[in-house]
């Protein structure tokens, strides 16, 4: 067995390990966009490694390094003891690495935790747990729209798209402005769709819907973003916004719509209120060196 890394010339044969392992609720990506999404990211080093057993290939993983930290994603389709023992072996010896690994959770996919528990892994308590949710559509009724409207944001030159940066920024300041509003482009330009809630002719909040096509030909209705002016929270705002929302998925066609949040987050007590029920709750995993 051996864990070998590789560069862009093995794309074609990491995208399609990606394809067959990255799970149930993977959004439909071509090769281009993946190369993109995993190699075209200016904040941290891409690493992949391939895992063959003889002539064989059973797997893969990624490693993103950042300054302080890297983030490992697994597509390993034979789960044996070995392989994930030779993955840390390797990934010590050759990767140059200090600090921590950091495990992220993907949805669908809760076997892999044991396996990497098993080499040395530990569920990192300093983070909130990954939880998915999701709300089957019945006979949702029509929203009052009293204290709000809801508008779609229908073209990324949109002059709401400032205002929507700004609650953003206010609700999580991670980013600047402008990187903000590059991003939301992108999103716009893809299968995200945009809705504000707007009061006296200002944005205070916003909901994003991303129409997830997979590769097993279902369609999934996820409610990506969602977010309320701290100023303008506690006055029945989010709760229309959120009906608002699951009452358009269902306009689209959707029979269920999904939502993913953390342990930690106030807004998981609105979501079961309106009947989202918890299906997954997975950790992040890290690995000391």
């Amino acid at each position: 067995m051996k864990v070998t890394e590789v560069g862009l010339e093995h794309s074609e044969t990491l995208y399609s390990i990606w394809k067959n392992t990255k799970g149930k609720y993977s959004p439909k990506m071509s090769e281009r966009e993946f190369i993109h999404y995993y190699f075209g990211g200016s904040r941290g080093v891409s690493k992949p490694f391939l895992v063959d057993k003889g002539e064989e290939i059973s797997g893969a993983v990624m490693l993103l390094s950042y300054k302080d930290f890297c983030l490992l994603y697994d597509w390993i389709e034979e789960r044996e003891p070995e392989v994930f023992e030779k993955v840390v072996n390797t990934l010590q010896s050759s990767s140059q690495i200090e600090g921590v690994i950091s495990l992220s959770p993907s949805f669908g996919r809760q076997e892999y935790f044991e396996d990497w528990k098993n080499v040395g892994f530990s569920i990192d308590e300093r983070a909130p747990y990954h939880i998915l949710m999701r709300k089957e559509i019945l006979e949702e009724k029509e929203v009052e729209k009293r204290r709000i409207g809801v508008e779609k944001l229908s073209s990324p030159e949109n002059e709401k798209m400032e205002e929507l940066a700004d609650i953003i920024a206010e609700i999580s300041p991670r980013f600047s402005k402008a990187d903000m509003i590059e991003g939301l482009k992108r999103e716009l330009e893809k299968d995200m769709s945009y809705y504000l809630a707007m009061k006296d002719g200002k944005t205070v909040g916003y909901s994003g819907i991303e129409v997830r096509e997979l590769f097993t030909g279902k369609t999934m209705y996820w409610i990506k973003e969602f977010g309320v002016h701290p100023e303008e929270r506690r006055k029945g705002i989010a709760t229309e916004l959120l009906k608002s929302t699951i009452s358009i998925v269902k306009e689209q066609g959707g029979k269920e719509v999904y939502i993913d949040t953390h342990s930690e987050n106030p807004a998981k007590k609105l979501y079961e209120k309106l009947g989202f029920q918890v299906i997954e709750k997975m950790p992040n995993l890290k690995y000391e060196l």
